[in-house]
């Protein structure tokens, strides 16, 4: 398994093992998140370019679907800056990993947190699911990190 370059809490370089998924798991949870968070006139377009159509020539059209932002503001609530941090990512999604997608780099398995960090570095849109279509962070670059959640 490929190791990533992290720091730790107290600042210190440490090597952290990155847990790929498979791309069956990646496409469950995205068809998932676009059914269960993604506004209905949006979902056909998310879906093809996310999905259907996703390889490297429609990797920046696939990059303008997401940063469009059509996500369901009735599931989707934004986080405040304040609110982005270990103990609330914690307190929210728990410890456990997620499934992190972005067009930038292949689809792992990551925490809240991680998923937080890296987002804060990268100009990108990423979705981390938790429970497929029923938990989930949206990370929007221009528009900040939004919780969806189904009850």
């Amino acid at each position: 398994m490929p190791l990533a370059e992290t720091v730790d809490d107290n600042g210190d370089k440490t090597d952290k093992v990155v847990i790929l998924c498979t791309l069956e798991d990646v496409e469950f949870h995205l068809r998932a998140f676009i059914v269960a968070f993604v506004l209905p006139r949006a979902q056909p377009r998310w879906l093809e370019f996310l999905i259907e159509k996703r390889s490297d020539k429609t990797g920046h059209t696939a990059d303008a679907v997401l940063r469009r932002f059509a996500v369901d503001e009735k599931c989707c609530t934004q986080i405040p800056n304040s609110k982005r941090t270990a103990a609330n990512f914690e307190a929210t999604f728990g410890k456990g990993h997620g499934i992190y997608f972005e067009l930038q780099t292949p689809p792992c398995k990551m925490t809240a947190m991680q998923a937080e960090e890296k987002f804060s570095w990268e100009d990108s849109c990423a979705i981390l699911s938790y429970e497929a279509g029923k938990k989930a962070i949206f990370f929007l670059h221009s528009r900040g990190v939004w919780v969806c959640e189904k009850v």
